[in-house]
């Protein structure tokens, strides 16, 4: 797993918008629409012998409100 420094997040540049946003890390798990765009933490499957979360992703082509993300536990 790789780490990115806040201080490079301004050179960061997307040449289009993503419909979704997939931003797995150690916290807290959640879905959020930010400007557009469906961003998500699905968490962890599975950490030592506890179990976690997963996120259910459907697409649905050529209509406004295109993503639709289910949280899920085991």
């Amino acid at each position: 797993m790789h780490n990115i420094d806040a201080g490079c997040l301004l050179d960061i540049h997307l040449p289009t918008k993503p419909d979704i946003l997939i931003l797995p890390s150690q916290f807290k798990h959640f879905v959020k629409q930010v400007n557009g765009t469906v961003s998500m933490n699905p968490g962890f499957l599975c950490k030592h012998q506890v179990v976690g979360t997963y996120g259910r992703v459907i697409l649905y082509p050529n209509v406004e409100e295109r993503v639709r993300v289910d949280l899920l536990k085991l």
